[in-house]
């Protein structure tokens, strides 16, 4: 029977632990390493550059596939790194339905200089999974990709074991030859209780000490964001709440400058209409604001964004006040105080008065039309339309989905956007700043 004096040191060592979790730390607080910042730190963003009339023509938003239709029947959950060379590797999860065995982390590359994608491959499988961790994986979703170094990739994803995505895990491999093969699978311990219903979707930076600061989420016994900061090979080095109860999930991470960071999340309570949540840091992420509404819908669904080099920030939503069936580019010059959208990236919403649901021939028209518009050989519109309708129709009628969006800016500058096209398929578009400061 343990005395009095070893139980008073089990309960400070417990509360020791609980307190390493909740990022109370006695080392000082890291800060945002210089790539992870844009140029212009101040809270003045600074003039766009002008459009270029150079022969070479920028990024202006064209559509480009990124998984192929022979790849997998459903892809969701798309996520994109620069790699070393300045070409992309953009990852995502597919298979025949989102949480089926076959499910698998899959890849593909994009070659800047060709303007293409490449053949889609398998990153990471399930059985990889299991084998590698010595335990039961019943399936796979949402991987993060980054670059920790020169020649160093990591990839973070959720694996379940039992139940549904409340009691994912985190986990987390290695590359060192541009995602070729992957090493050193490691399911990183993020909570002291069971280590359950942590999982990811925003957008990882880097601190200046080399380690990451990786946005996660939870679905179990409440609903709220927090940040961990993970060492290069994986330690949970301390993590941080962003909100507190049941309402704001999927966060995404905004450094602005070494210090001071903003996050926007996705908003879960249960009444509509739905806005997007903001918080903001002036810490390095290690404690937040109370947060509150942003001034823009958001239809409980991810979102995305990113601080251009000019210091405004850009983000990707479905701003909508219930529905997935629009996805927009939108602006803040104040730091997230007000938004303007600028481009409808998607649209089917009828100025957001379209029915939840439409019929299967409205449905299958108006993609179709979406199809054609952008040059798609109608061999191939057949069959991603396939896709979607055996994704998003039922016998009371289909709805349309642009959702999951994910920003990156590029070493040159320049923005890349990916997302999921009605479950169908991953699509691409790519942006200059120069070619944005047309619509801002």
């Amino acid at each position: 029977m343990p005395t009095r004096s070893s139980f008073l040191w089990l309960l400070l060592l417990g509360a020791a632990a609980f307190a390493t979790f909740r990022g109370e730390s006695t080392v000082s607080p890291p800060v945002f390493a210089d790539n992870s910042l844009p140029d212009n730190r101040t809270t003045t963003p600074l003039a766009l550059p002008a459009p270029t009339t150079d022969v070479q023509t920028p990024y202006s938003g064209e559509p480009m596939i990124v998984s192929r239709r022979n790849s997998t029947e459903m892809v969701h959950s798309a996520s994109v790194a620069e790699l070393a060379d300045g070409r992309l590797l953009a990852t995502w999860f597919g298979g025949s339905r989102e949480g089926a065995k076959d499910v698998a982390i899959y890849g593909a590359y994009f070659n800047p200089a060709q303007g293409i994608w490449s053949e889609v491959r398998p990153l990471i499988t399930r059985e990889a999974t299991q084998q590698a961790l010595g335990r039961y994986i019943k399936k796979l979703g949402n991987p993060v990709i980054t670059r920790l170094s020169e020649d160093r990739l990591a990839l973070f994803y959720v694996s379940v074991s039992l139940g549904g995505w409340a009691t994912s895990q985190l986990n987390m491999a290695l590359s060192d030859d541009d995602g070729a093969s992957w090493h050193s699978y490691r399911r990183l311990v993020t909570s002291p209780f069971f280590n359950l219903s942590t999982l990811v979707k925003g957008t990882p930076h880097r601190y200046a000490d080399g380690s990451i600061a990786l946005p996660v989420y939870h679905e179990m016994a409440g609903k709220f964001g927090e940040l961990l900061r993970i060492a290069a090979d994986g330690t949970i080095l301390s993590k941080s709440r962003l909100t507190t109860g049941r309402e704001a999930i999927q966060p995404v991470i905004l450094p602005v400058n070494r210090d001071k960071a903003l996050a926007l999340l996705r908003d879960t309570g249960d009444d509509a209409p739905f806005t997007a949540v903001m918080t903001s840091s002036d810490s390095s992420g290690q404690e937040w604001s109370e947060p509150e509404n942003a001034t823009f819908f958001n239809p409980n669904s991810a979102l995305a964004a990113v601080v251009m080099d000019c210091g405004r920030l850009l983000a990707v939503a479905n701003d909508t006040e219930e529905e997935r069936n629009r996805l927009t580019l939108l602006v803040s010059e104040d730091r997230g105080v007000s938004w303007n959208p600028i481009m409808r990236i998607e649209d089917n919403s009828d100025n957001g008065k379209v029915p939840r649901r439409v019929p299967r021939e409205t449905f299958t028209s108006a993609l179709q039309e979406a199809l054609s518009t952008e040059g798609m050989p109608e061999a191939l519109q057949s069959k991603y339309i396939d896709s979607a309708t055996a994704a998003l129709c039922t016998d009371s009628g289909c709805r349309y989905r642009y959702d999951y969006p994910y920003l990156i800016k590029a070493s040159d500058g320049t923005i890349h956007l990916v997302y999921t096209w009605n479950k169908a398929y991953i699509k691409h578009r790519a942006f200059s700043q120069e070619w944005l400061s047309q619509w801002i």
